[in-house]
């Protein structure tokens, strides 16, 4: 699903850069031409969902992998140490 969806951005944003959009008239495509306006923002909130979706898999992957659920437990809510640095005060 991921890959599919990766997919179709990437075939939106050639599709822009068929259109014409470039790094340097980004600003003013996106000013004068609605239609490009709305294209680009539905890339933009898609490509932000796809962002928490794979953040999201990853977090799963992590916590549940035994190699680095050693480094990922939860910690009591008056605790001042960050658990990153909590390793090295062994």
């Amino acid at each position: 699903m991921l890959a599919s969806a990766w997919k179709i951005v990437s075939d939106s944003l050639n599709d822009l850069a068929i259109d014409g959009v470039t790094d340097k008239n980004i600003k003013n495509k996106l000013k004068s031409n609605s239609d490009i306006r709305e294209r680009y923002l539905v890339i933009y909130d898609m490509v932000g969902d796809l962002v928490l979706m794979s953040q999201s898999r990853f977090a799963v992957l992590a916590t549940t992998t035994r190699m680095f659920r050693c480094f990922l437990h939860s910690m009591p809510a008056d605790s001042q140490v960050s658990p990153l640095f909590e390793i090295f005060q062994t």
